[in-house]
């Protein structure tokens, strides 16, 4: 089972909402069998606001969790000789892209169902809401493929069809940058 923690801050919030309401999603975090979810309080107050109240900062947190979800899928797979298919174009997809895209659909959805998702493997839902996050499970499918740790998963965040935040993460090589189109993190 993955374990993810939430921080202190997070704690004391959900220690004192526990008290006063039920425990909400919006992570779900699947290994096969076992699942975890966890969401912050705050990101629980920005649930009910109007979708043009949404801090970058709680959005990245959120994409860092899914990017910490989306890592073991990639990892379980990688350099394991993965069904290989082929899309009308012509461009190869796995399993991992497969099980990471939908994962990461579910996740999103279940955090915030009134933001569409644009994605690499299974197109569009949603796409003209105020927010759009934008999904390539396995940017670089032929690297991984071929056993090469040069390939990430994407996720990025639109606001008004304009790029909000974005997130690259290299599960290989444990690398992950950000950013927000003010400050770029890694």
């Amino acid at each position: 089972m993955l374990a993810h923690e939430i921080d202190r801050e997070d704690r004391a919030s959900a220690s004192a909402d526990a008290a006063m309401t039920k425990p909400c999603i919006s992570l779900s975090i699947a290994d096969g069998q076992n699942c975890k979810s966890v969401r912050s309080s705050q990101e629980r107050n920005f649930m009910t606001r109007s979708p043009g109240n949404l801090p970058s900062e709680h959005a990245l947190a959120f994409a860092r969790r899914l990017a910490d979800a989306a890592r073991p899928f990639a990892l379980r797979h990688f350099r394991t000789s993965p069904h290989i298919f082929f899309k009308a174009d012509n461009t190869p997809v796995t399993v991992a892209d497969q099980e990471i895209e939908a994962m990461l659909r579910r996740s999103i959805q279940e955090a915030y169902p009134g933001h569409g998702i644009i994605g690499e493997e299974y197109g569009d839902s949603m796409p003209d809401t105020d927010y759009t996050w934008v999904l390539d499970p396995i940017d670089g499918t032929r690297s991984f493929i071929v056993g090469n740790p040069l390939f990430g998963t994407l996720i990025g965040l639109l606001e008004h069809r304009r790029p909000f935040i974005g997130l690259i993460d290299c599960p290989a090589v444990r690398e992950r940058w950000w950013g927000d189109g003010k400050h770029a993190m890694y």
